[in-house]
């Protein structure tokens, strides 16, 4: 089953709506939900087990306080996200691992629009490697919404649809 862009807007304005919840130490005994449950059910079904154990570490990161850990964990979600689509998915065989080559592979399967977004969260992801570079609370969940909204359309929208 896959899901319709508004369908998935649904989801990530749900995302949005609870982060205040997923920025407090998480406690067993409530119903706080994970970041992992706000996701549609497709894609937690269909993701390999390190992409669900890097956004529960990303989670972590956030009910920290780390900001910049959670943006860096976000972007190590993105980049696996993207090299397991091409991989496995589209069935590309990339010889270089590196992120520009696999978002150009999608050029052909994918809207022009949606891959110029990943270029542009690729861009900002090269400047976060530098140690200069810090992030505040806003500017990471912005960041980490970005991601959220692409592992979706990825894991659970038909290749045609985006």
């Amino acid at each position: 089953m896959y899901y319709t862009e508004e369908e998935l807007n649904t989801y990530l304005n749900n995302i949005q709506r609870n982060i205040p919840n997923l920025l407090i130490p998480r406690n067993p005994y409530s119903r706080q939900p994970s970041l992992l449950s706000l996701f549609p059910q497709i894609c937690v079904e269909v993701m390999l087990d390190f992409l669900i154990e890097e956004i529960n570490e990303l989670e972590a990161c956030m009910r920290g306080g780390l900001w910049t850990a959670s943006t860096l964990m976000a972007f190590r979600i993105f980049e696996d996200t993207i090299h397991c689509h091409v991989e496995e998915d589209l069935n590309i065989k990339v010889d270089n691992l590196n992120l520009k080559s696999c978002i150009d592979k999608m050029k052909k399967s994918c809207n022009p629009s949606f891959v110029d977004s990943l270029h542009k969260l690729r861009m900002i992801r090269n400047k976060t490697m530098h140690p200069e570079e810090r992030f505040t609370k806003d500017k990471a969940l912005d960041i980490i919404l970005q991601v959220c909204d692409i592992v979706m359309y990825v894991y659970a929208i038909e290749e045609d649809d985006y």
